[in-house]
Formats: C-alpha cells, sequence, structure tokens
C-alpha cells in the first residue's frame, strides 16, 4: 500500500473524529485566549478604580513592584 493510499483510508475511517477532536482544540484555545483577555481588562478596571478612590496606592504599589523587580534580578 502506498502512503497516499493509507493515508485516504486513515481519513474515510477516522475523518469525523479528527474535525470533532481538532474542533474541540480549537474551541479551547479560543476560550484560554478571550477569558484572559477578559480577566485582564477586569483586572485594569479595578485597578483604575482603586487609584481614583486613594491615589497613593499607585505610588506603593509601584514602588513595591520596583523593589520585587529589583530583589528578582539580583
Amino acid at each position: 500500500m502506498k502512503i497516499k493510499e493509507k493515508a485516504s483510508n486513515f481519513m474515510e475511517e477516522h475523518g469525523g473524529e479528527l474535525i470533532v477532536s481538532g474542533g474541540m482544540i480549537l474551541a479551547y484555545g479560543i476560550g484560554i485566549i478571550v477569558g484572559t483577555k477578559m480577566t485582564t481588562l477586569q483586572f485594569n478596571a479595578g485597578m483604575a478604580n482603586l487609584c481614583k478612590e486613594k491615589p497613593e496606592i499607585e505610588g506603593l504599589m509601584l514602588d513595591a513592584v520596583k523593589t520585587i523587580t529589583e530583589k528578582k534580578n539580583k
């Protein structure tokens, strides 16, 4: 049997399963991407509201991030 015939037979036998599996993987990937973006947007909106209410928190957070970054890079 040639490779082309083997591939054709495999697709005939398992084509539907491959399509469903591929669709599930694609949907999972899209869900991860959309979920990550939505979480980031919600976090940023929450931080903006927090900094609007108490502006001194922004400076404290930036100092904390700077300190952590310096310790990490040592």
